[in-house]
């Protein structure tokens, strides 16, 4: 059944901007400036400032110094002419402390940077990112290392990819992606990635293929094609190849993905694939639970 009823609409009142003052943070922090443009959103920029594990106090020049930073990075955001107010946590883990303050701020979306490490091609998420993906109440979208560099201005998300299981998390999903599509007049791939190879080719794949098509084509609302471009597309094989590859072939700006919580997996995807799309996507990831 359609998940979206009429002209969808997008409100980020209030964006919470998770920094630890790294580069990729930084560049989470220019796509948090551009929203916040976009959107006429207030930003509440966060850090969490981490004890030790053996409960050794933080120094009060440390505490100083990061307090310094998050002033210049609110004059930052603040000349640009973005209502901002900065927060810093001592709690310990520091994933923990930032789900503390999105429960206390209530955030229509969180944005945060991620670095990755790869061996033997297994991509590992940082930690706090993954924490945030999978337990924040609100959507997250996750900039890794290989997303674009932004330009200065608002920042319409004029090619988006939305990935769908057809899970309740993707139906959630299905209505944010459609409003960002709307607000840019841009275009929408809807794709699913089959989970099994299609077997006897001149007949059952045919009627899978139909079947899949059916499934996607109940997710697009008629009036969608009156306010943006959507595409069906029915990928196979490797899931987290086949997103990044649909991702890189029409350049899109961002990709859409039902959250599951707990498991850290987002769709159906095996193990180890969320952390592949999240480290290799060359656009922000929006999860969604």
């Amino acid at each position: 059944m359609p998940v979206i009823d009429g002209k969808p609409t997008v409100s980020l009142n209030k964006i919470m901007y998770a920094t630890d003052f790294s580069p990729v943070a930084d560049q989470a922090g220019n796509y948090a400036k551009a929203l916040a443009h976009r959107f006429g959103s207030t930003v509440e920029i966060v850090h969490a400032l981490s004890s030790s594990e053996d409960d050794t106090p933080v120094a009060v020049d440390e505490i100083h110094q990061h307090i310094h930073r998050l002033t210049e990075k609110q004059k930052e955001f603040r000349a640009s002419g973005i209502s901002t107010v900065f927060s810093q946590s001592y709690e310990y883990p520091s994933a923990g402390a930032l789900l503390l303050m999105e429960r206390q701020l209530g955030p229509d979306l969180i944005v945060v940077g991620t670095s990755s490490k790869s061996t033997l091609d297994r991509f590992l998420l940082g930690s706090t990112a993954e924490c945030l993906i999978r337990d924040a109440v609100c959507p997250v979208l996750t900039i890794g290392p290989h997303a674009k560099q932004l330009k200065d201005g608002p920042l319409p998300f004029e090619k988006i990819v939305f990935a769908t299981d057809f899970s309740d998390a993707s139906n959630k999903a299905a209505g944010l992606a459609f409003a960002l599509a709307q607000d840019a007049g841009g275009h929408l791939w809807v794709v699913h990635v089959a989970n099994t190879e299609l077997k006897d080719a001149n007949e059952n794949e045919g009627e899978q293929e139909h079947e899949l098509r059916e499934q996607l084509s109940q997710m697009i609302p008629e009036e969608a094609y009156d306010w943006c471009f959507p595409v069906r597309t029915i990928e196979h094989g490797n899931p987290a190849h086949s997103i990044l590859h649909l991702a890189n072939r029409v350049d899109a700006d961002l990709i859409v993905m039902g959250a599951r919580r707990k498991s850290f997996r987002l769709m159906h995807l095996r193990r180890g694939v969320t952390q592949s799309i999240l480290a290799q996507a060359p656009c922000p990831v929006l999860t969604v639970h």
